[in-house]
């Protein structure tokens, strides 16, 4: 591991490039990270673990901060049906939460969220049909908060239903929040493409197809909601609440090759929870030329970024 505390006063710098930044960062430490990810959903980081799942979707794993295994499971073993994951979340102690679409026999379609231990052995199935879990994320004290989409039986969606749901650590439904008749979308991605972040005693999430960002509070009240100036040639790859409830989100340019992304172009922002705007946070100084970052989650004050190639993580903490 290579551990390392330097400051990367990029105020100054970024200046001299077109005012790219006004945030500089202090880099706490670069982790080499051995497993390799490509091909598959990007992994996640929560409470001390990288959380992912691969390209068949079916097998999921949770690894250390240097890529030691800790927990792995296939749901395809359970005799369920077909079974496709949607999203993982890692709970404060160590449990994993899975959010999947299953497919029976008969062709029926059914939503559920699989519980596991620590190790990743599966304990509990909670049907949550006909409610579509998109984004999962666990709040430090054990809930569960999930972002979905409500269906009727013939698939088609809801006219009117709740977008957010709030498990206890038990698996029962606690509370909704956040109608979905208050999003609109605006442009060509769905309202429920989406990210889900928790900080404490509050909730963020960012709407892509409706360009918002809507924070609330742990009993589902919405504290604000902002619209986000998304463009149609970026991509969110990430989001992430740090410790002080400021929201990140990680933009890929949909540009190919990956080389033709400018030298000092920006993929790590800063989302003002109140008007929206993303202020720009170069790393260019951690990041391989011609690449990005992908924002992984957050831990405590500091942002978790994956860098690519090398595989490695940075733990970053933005003034």
């Amino acid at each position: 591991m290579i551990r390392r505390t330097v400051s990367l006063l990029l105020s100054g710098l970024l200046s001299a490039v077109a005012g790219l930044s006004q945030h500089s960062f202090i880099v706490h430490r670069t982790q080499s990270f051995s497993r390799d990810f490509s091909g598959s959903p990007i992994p996640r980081f929560a409470y001390g673990r990288v959380v992912g799942y691969d390209a068949s979707r079916s097998r999921y794993f949770a690894f250390d901060e240097k890529g030691a295994l800790l927990a792995e499971g296939d749901l395809s073993q359970l005799g369920l049906g077909r079974t496709s994951i949607n999203d993982i979340a890692a709970a404060p102690d160590g449990r994993l939460a899975l959010a999947t679409t299953i497919m029976n026999s008969t062709g029926l379609l059914g939503n559920a969220i699989v519980w596991t231990t620590s190790l990743g052995a599966v304990i509990q199935v909670v049907s949550t049909t006909p409610f579509g879990i998109r984004r999962l994320a666990f709040a430090s004290d054990g809930s569960l908060w999930t972002a979905g989409r409500a269906y009727t039986a013939t698939f088609q969606e809801e006219p009117a239903y709740d977008v957010l749901r709030q498990y206890d650590s038990t698996g029962k439904l606690v509370r909704t929040a956040l109608s979905r008749a208050t999003l609109t979308r605006k442009n060509n991605a769905s309202v429920l493409d989406c990210f889900l972040a928790t900080s404490g005693s509050r909730v963020a999430f960012i709407s892509v197809g409706s360009a918002e960002l809507i924070e609330l509070t742990s009993a589902g009240e919405i504290l604000s909601r902002a619209n986000i100036p998304f463009t149609q040639d970026q991509i969110v790859t990430g989001m992430a609440m740090d410790a002080a409830g400021k929201v990140f989100v990680s933009l890929q340019a949909n540009r190919k090759p990956p080389s033709s992304i400018p030298a000092h172009s920006i993929d790590l922002y800063l989302v003002d929870p109140t008007h929206g705007a993303l202020t720009g946070i170069s790393t260019n100084q951690i990041r391989p030329h011609g690449e990005g970052v992908q924002l992984m989650g957050s831990d405590d004050s500091d942002l978790v970024l994956r860098l690519k190639p090398p595989q490695s993580l940075a733990w970053i903490q933005v003034d």
